[in-house]
């Protein structure tokens, strides 16, 4: 039976001001509904819930379906549901799920891609960190894991989907696969890195293998783009989880906010994971879309490191005191930081927030 998704209302791709978690497992929480509740207490109004293999895609979908037939049965005077947000599914294989999967995994992921315009391509991805351990003899190989982000990432391509990608030690293997996609001019409409913690000195590689281009010169495997071009039309998004709320300075994530051009980060929880990190950054915390708040709260600490606070009071300036309008790198407030992410969620995700021709086409 088709289930009754529908497409983000209107009055909340509008607004400025809406905290989004780019990344979280709602069908792997416990109680649900009671988190969605307290995500919109804390101006969480959109959340992205990933489905990792073809167990978890059907229940994916079933709990989406729940709160879209309730936004969908609103009074138009009320486009907002006054206790829950909005959630938008995504559909995958993830690399730890790929053995004992049936043969027909990738026609099944695309029928129901087809069947459902509003939903991505996730959670999909490389993970090197159990292979060399002879405690998981039963982990997928690495060639298992290359050939299923491969199918899914062409898949994501094919139906115009944005994709949400785990980079576990394998940064240098998503960026070479990213590139070979590139090359063929086969890349999906965008690639969110999730929870990226990967080093700094790979953000403009992996940006610029993510950034189209219409002729490969002959015989080149490697070749720069100009850097204005690779800010301008990148298709790479880099988002934040609660791994980064104990990193400050120095440590090499904390630099990697800094270096990753603004429009380009998002933030996540990666709910239900990572409950100590959110317990021991607030009291009371845990994994929940509704600690997004915390990542945001955190990032904008690390974006506002070496920037220049307007301390003078109006009336109170100096010759050597310049006016909070001439500072030139000025402290981010909260609001600043999620509005610049806000216009940065509907660009990574716009080929689904709306219906397209090639969504629905095989």
């Amino acid at each position: 039976m088709t289930k009754q998704l529908i497409f983000p209302p209107k009055a909340i791709l509008e607004s400025h001001s809406f905290i989004v978690d780019t990344h979280c497992h709602l069908c792997d929480c416990l109680t649900v509904h009671p988190l969605l509740e307290n995500s919109r207490e804390h101006n969480v109004n959109i959340i992205i819930s990933n489905a990792t293999n073809p167990c978890d895609w059907e229940e994916n979908l079933t709990f989406c379906e729940e709160v879209h037939i309730q936004y969908h049965n609103l009074p138009p005077d009320q486009p907002l549901h006054p206790s829950l947000p909005f959630p938008i599914p995504f559909l995958g294989l993830h690399p730890w799920m790929i053995k004992h999967q049936p043969t027909t995994w990738l026609d099944d992921l695309r029928t129901l891609l087809l069947q459902y315009p509003m939903c991505g391509v996730g959670e999909i991805g490389l993970d090197k960190i159990k292979i060399a351990s002879q405690k998981f003899p039963d982990y997928p190989t690495f060639p298992m894991q290359t050939a299923a982000f491969r199918q899914q990432i062409d898949l994501a391509f094919e139906l115009n989907r944005p994709c949400s990608v785990h980079c576990v030690r394998s940064v240098g293997n998503i960026c070479d696969i990213l590139t070979k996609q590139r090359n063929k001019q086969r890349l999906p409409p965008a690639v969110i890195l999730h929870s990226y913690g990967g080093p700094h000195d790979f953000i403009p590689l992996l940006l610029e293998a993510c950034t189209p281009v219409s002729t490969i010169p002959p015989k080149t495997k490697h070749f720069h783009l100009p850097k204005e071009e690779v800010l301008a039309n990148s298709r790479l998004f880099f988002s934040f989880s609660g791994t980064i709320l104990d990193k400050t300075g120095r440590d090499p994530l904390a630099v990697c906010v800094r270096e990753i051009p603004r429009d380009r980060i998002l933030i996540e929880t990666d709910a239900p994971t990572f409950d100590s990190m959110y317990a021991a950054f607030e009291e009371g915390a845990c994994s929940e879309p509704a600690s997004t708040r915390l990542v945001l709260k955190h990032v904008t600490e690390l974006l506002n490191e070496g920037r220049c606070p307007a301390e003078s009071q109006e009336g109170e300036h100096t010759n050597d005191q310049p006016l909070p309008s001439e500072v030139d790198n000025p402290l981010l407030t909260e609001q600043d930081v999620i509005a610049q992410m806000f216009s940065t969620f509907k660009r990574a995700y716009s080929s689904i927030l709306t219906i397209t021709h090639k969504q629905s086409d095989p």
